[in-house]
């Protein structure tokens, strides 16, 4: 990509196609090449400039986003961060939104969080999205490493981010048979979105798959997904909700996780790091491996964005490395370890 990012703004309000741009342009190299206030015109538009990013509003007259989305991905494939509106049928079209292509999101300012939040995290999604590869590039071929299966294991935290939910979709369609152990997933996510997000992952296999609440058990051969504005916590075999503060801007944060998880589990901790930018999960997966744990990290082939899984590489603690399916299958064949889930169910 050039150091200049040509970027399409598509909402059908004026008033939020001008926020949008005014906050886009405070980007380093973010030039603004055009606007869009409807699905056929954003469709034209796209085709002209071919930008190297989009920002797609949902809700359009005469084409909704989703069907922008689509001709866009099949007839000029690029970046695409959609704008949600902030409510459960908007966080549901949105998941579907993810699954069509586009890399990320950003909610629309609600009465809760104004429009100085909306602009923050625009920023901040934008900036991951455009260190993000093209869609063009499509599945690559899995990674030569080692598949061999983990050692005993009584529990697996997985962390993702920007780009996470194709990579735990395709995670999670792998398993032809549950894992041995529970699975707790971290992926950063404002709320209301990280429950649809495990709706549908629930519906991608035989992994049962829910948003985690406050006092919920883990179960072997089930996952439970960290709600968004919430740190998750391992305490024995349940899990406890924070409203701790953010930390580096996260919440939830998988480090978080992943540290409380081997006061219990110890040396049975595996920690799993997929597509995302920057490095949470980097503290907690040292963490697992100085207790004697184990880490696993997608490859940067297939990595959407290749932050957090390479930060793992690069420390020299990833034992395997490989794309999401490939991790699944060593996770389906990882042996429980006895006794763990038993002693833990007692702390």
């Amino acid at each position: 990509m050039s150091s200049t990012s040509r970027v399409v703004v598509v909402d059908d309000s004026a008033m939020m196609r001008q926020t949008v741009s005014d906050a886009l342009r405070t980007i380093r190299g973010v030039d603004i090449v055009a606007t869009a206030a409807s699905g056929p015109e954003a469709v034209d538009v796209i085709a002209e400039h071919r930008p190297d990013i989009v920002s797609l509003d949902i809700e359009l007259p005469g084409l909704n986003g989703l069907d922008v989305l689509r001709r866009t991905m099949k007839n000029n494939p690029t970046r695409v961060v959609l704008v949600s509106a902030h409510t459960t049928a908007g966080a549901e079209t949105t998941i579907e939104g993810l699954s069509l292509g586009a890399l990320d999101f950003v909610p629309k300012p609600s009465v809760d969080e104004g429009i100085d939040i909306f602009r923050v995290r625009l920023r901040r999604t934008f900036r991951a999205a455009l260190a993000a590869k093209l869609p063009t590039q499509g599945t690559p071929r899995e990674t030569n490493t080692d598949t061999r299966p983990l050692r005993n294991t009584a529990l697996m935290i997985v962390a993702s981010s920007t780009g996470g939910p194709q990579a735990l979709h395709e995670f999670f369609s792998a398993f032809k048979k549950p894992p041995r152990f529970p699975l707790a997933v971290v992926q950063h996510m404002p709320p209301k979105f990280t429950a649809k997000m495990a709706e549908r992952l629930d519906r991608t296999g035989i992994i049962s798959v829910k948003e985690a609440g406050d006092g919920d058990r883990l179960a072997a051969g089930t996952a439970l997904v960290a709600p968004g504005t919430s740190h998750m916590e391992i305490h024995g075999e349940v899990v406890r909700l924070t409203d701790d503060a953010p930390i580096g801007g996260l919440r939830p944060r998988a480090d978080v996780t992943m540290s409380s998880a081997i006061k219990v589990y110890q040396s049975h901790v595996a920690g799993l790091v997929l597509t995302g930018m920057g490095t949470d999960g980097l503290i907690g997966c040292r963490d697992i491996k100085r207790a004697g744990g184990q880490v696993i990290a997608q490859d940067s082939a297939s990595a959407t964005v290749d932050g957090m899984p390479r930060a793992i590489r690069e420390a020299g603690i990833a034992e395997r490395i490989g794309t999401p399916a490939a991790l699944a299958k060593i996770v389906e064949a990882t042996p429980l370890q006895l006794g763990v889930m038993a002693a833990a169910g007692s702390v």
